[in-house]
C-alpha cells in the first residue's frame, strides 16, 4: 500500500440570497466516471445528493446522476472532483484537450470567485466527433440545451420544475447574481478547422550524395495539426445576439431581476488583410469593434433584438491565462473571467463599488491587444444615426487591457442605453435592494394593508437603506440626503390596495455621479417584490 489519502466531505451550503458573488456556469462537460465515457458516473457525495433531494431533484439525480442539474461547486478541488473537465468530446482531432468549461470554472476561482453551480450538459451527438463543419442548424440545435425556447421549442415555466433545463434552472437558485454559458463563443462559430501541416523546409544547393538508409517518418503525434480557436462568421455573430437576446428576455422576468448576464464577445473569423473594413464586417471587428458591433444591433434595445441591457455585461478581448494551455491556440473568453473579478470585489470591497482598476490575476496576455483609438473611437454618426448615442467601446463593453502597473480592468460598464443602468455597479446595488426587499417582503405575506402594515414596511426598508449608506454605498451628507422610503396612500391607489398589493418608494444617490435614483418596489400576494418603475431624478 503506497499510503492513504483523506477527502473531506463538506455539506452543501444552504442558498443565501443576499450574496452578490455568486456565479451559475451552464456549458457542455461530462461527469467523471468509472470505467471510461460510456460507463457509469461516480457517484456524489451523500451531502451532494441530500441537498439535491431537498431541491426535489431525487428522480433526476436516479436517471443520470446529476448531469443537468445545478451542482453547487466552493472550489476548483471539488469542481475537479466531480466533473472530466480535462476531456474535451468536441475535439475536432478526437484527441483530449480542456473542455471551456473547464477553463472557465479555473478563472472563475482564480480571480477570486468563491462558490458556483454548474450545470452541466453532455454533448449531444450532432457535435460529436467524427466532427464536420456546423450548419447553422445545428448551432441552434446545441444552443437550445443551454437556453431553452431559443430553436422555437417551448419555453420553461418558472414554477414548473420538470420543465427546467439549462439557464431555465435559475428560477431554482435565488442566490445567483452571475450567468455565464462558457460554450456560447464555440456554439456560435463554424466548427475550426485544423490548419494543414506544413513541415518547415530549408533551401540547400543540390549536390551528390551516397546512398543512405531513409530517415524514419516522425512520430504521428509530432505531425498533429494545430487546432484554431473558434472564430465567427457573420451567421454566427447575428445568432450570438440572439443567444444573448433570448437570455437577456428571460432575465427580465420578475425572479430573475437580480441576475447579470457575463459574456464574451466572439473572435471574428479572420481575413485577408487587403480586406476593406468599410466592406467587409468581419474586417471592421477587428480594427473598429464599436462601429461593427453597431453595424450588426449589439446595441439596440432587448425588445428590438439586440442586447442593450442592465442584465447584460460584455467583455473583450480573449485572454490566455494558466488554464488555458490545453485549448485552442491557448485562449479562452473573458467572461469567466469579468464574472471572478465581480465576485471578488463583491466580497472585498461590496458589489455597488466599481470593479475598474481591479488586477486580473492568472492572465498572462490578451487577443487581440487594443489601442487606445479601438477603445475610446465611438461608433459613426453618419453610418448610425438611429443609435442617438454615439458612445466608445470603453463606455459600453467592460474591456481587458494593459496599464503600466499590468493587466486591469478597465471599465465596469453594462450596454444599457439608459445612463443610470450604463454604470454596472448602480445596476447590481438595485439588485441588492430587490433582494433585500424580497426577504422583507416574506415578513409581510400575512398581514393586512393597513397603515401599520405600511409603517412596517417603511422602517425596514429604511434599516436596509441605512446599512448600505454605512456601507459607502450611497451618496450624501447623512442619511437624510442619501436616501428616503416611503410607503402609504401617495405610493398606492385604491385599485393597489384592493389587489393586495403594497408600493414602497425608495429614493436614494449611488455613491457614482449620477442623479437621484427613484425605485418603486412593489410588493404583491406571496410576498413577491418586483420593481414597478425606475425614475431618474
Amino acid at each position: 500500500m503506497r499510503g492513504l489519502s483523506f477527502e473531506v466531505e463538506t455539506e452543501a451550503r444552504p442558498s443565501a440570497p443576499e450574496r452578490a458573488d455568486v456565479a451559475c456556469f451552464v456549458g457542455f462537460v461530462d461527469r467523471r466516471r468509472v470505467d471510461g465515457p460510456d460507463s457509469a458516473a461516480l457517484p456524489l457525495p451523500d451531502a451532494l445528493r441530500r441537498w439535491l433531494e431537498e431541491q426535489g431533484w431525487r428522480r433526476r439525480l436516479q436517471d443520470d446522476e446529476g448531469l443537468g442539474l445545478p451542482i453547487p461547486v466552493e472550489d476548483w478541488v471539488g469542481f475537479d472532483r466531480l466533473f472530466a473537465w480535462e476531456r474535451r468530446a468536441v475535439d475536432p482531432l478526437g484527441g483530449l484537450g480542456s473542455t471551456w468549461m473547464g477553463a472557465a470554472v479555473r478563472s472563475f476561482f482564480a480571480q477570486g470567485g468563491r462558490r458556483c453551480y454548474v450545470v452541466a450538459i453532455r454533448v449531444p451527438p450532432p457535435l460529436a466527433p467524427p466532427v464536420k463543419p456546423w450548419s447553422l442548424a445545428k448551432r441552434r440545435q446545441a444552443l437550445d440545451l443551454l437556453i431553452p425556447g431559443l430553436d422555437g421549442g417551448p419555453r420553461p415555466a418558472p414554477h414548473d420544475r420538470s420543465d427546467w433545463r439549462g439557464v431555465a434552472h435559475l428560477f431554482g437558485l435565488p442566490d445567483v447574481s452571475l450567468l455565464n454559458l462558457p460554450d456560447l463563443c464555440e456554439m456560435v462559430s463554424p466548427r475550426p478547422s485544423p490548419a494543414p501541416f506544413q513541415p518547415e523546409t530549408v533551401e540547400q544547393e543540390e549536390v551528390f550524395l551516397e546512398c543512405a538508409e531513409p530517415a524514419p517518418e516522425p512520430p504521428s503525434d509530432k505531425r498533429r495539426a494545430p487546432v484554431h480557436v473558434p472564430r465567427c462568421d457573420l451567421p454566427g455573430y447575428e445568432l450570438w445576439l440572439q443567444a444573448l437576446n433570448a437570455v437577456g428576455r428571460l432575465l427580465q422576468h420578475r425572479l430573475l431581476r437580480t441576475v447579470h448576464l457575463i459574456a464574451g464577445i466572439p473572435l471574428p473569423a479572420q481575413t485577408p488583410p487587403s480586406a476593406d473594413p468599410m466592406l467587409d464586417p468581419l474586417a471592421e471587428m477587428a480594427r473598429d469593434p464599436m462601429t461593427a458591433l453597431s453595424e450588426w444591433g449589439a446595441f439596440q434595445p432587448i425588445d428590438q433584438g439586440g442586447v442593450a441591457s442592465a442584465f447584460i455585461q460584455l467583455a473583450w478581448p480573449w485572454v490566455r491565462t494558466s488554464g488555458a494551455v490545453a485549448l485552442p491556440e491557448g485562449l479562452e473568453p473573458p467572461g469567466p473571467v469579468l464574472a471572478g473579478v465581480l465576485a471578488r470585489n463583491a466580497l472585498t470591497r461590496g458589489t455597488w463599488r466599481s470593479a475598474a482598476g481591479a488586477t486580473l490575476g492568472d492572465v498572462t496576455g490578451l487577443e487581440p491587444a487594443l489601442s487606445r483609438a479601438q477603445m475610446e473611437a465611438p461608433a459613426s454618426q453618419d453610418r448610425f444615426p438611429e443609435l442617438g448615442d454615439h458612445r466608445a467601446l470603453c463606455d459600453r463593453v467592460s474591456l481587458l487591457v494593459w496599464t503600466p502597473a499590468g493587466l486591469r480592468l478597465r471599465g465596469d460598464r453594462t450596454p444599457s442605453r439608459d445612463e443610470v443602468y450604463r454604470h454596472g455597479p448602480v445596476s447590481r446595488l438595485v439588485s441588492v435592494i430587490l433582494r433585500a426587499a424580497e426577504q422583507v417582503g416574506l415578513e409581510t405575506t400575512f398581514e393586512p394593508s393597513s397603515p401599520r402594515t405600511w409603517g412596517l414596511l417603511r422602517t425596514q426598508m429604511a434599516e436596509v437603506m441605512l446599512s448600505l449608506f454605512h456601507a459607502g454605498a450611497l451618496r450624501g451628507e447623512d442619511a437624510r440626503a442619501a436616501f428616503e422610503v416611503r410607503c402609504d396612500r401617495s405610493t398606492m391607489t385604491q385599485h393597489d390596495l384592493d389587489s393586495g398589493r403594497l408600493t414602497c418608494e425608495v429614493r436614494f444617490q449611488p455613491s457614482l455621479p449620477v442623479d437621484q435614483i427613484a425605485v418603486s418596489l412593489s410588493v404583491a400576494r406571496g410576498g413577491q417584490v418586483r420593481l414597478a418603475g425606475l425614475e431618474e431624478m
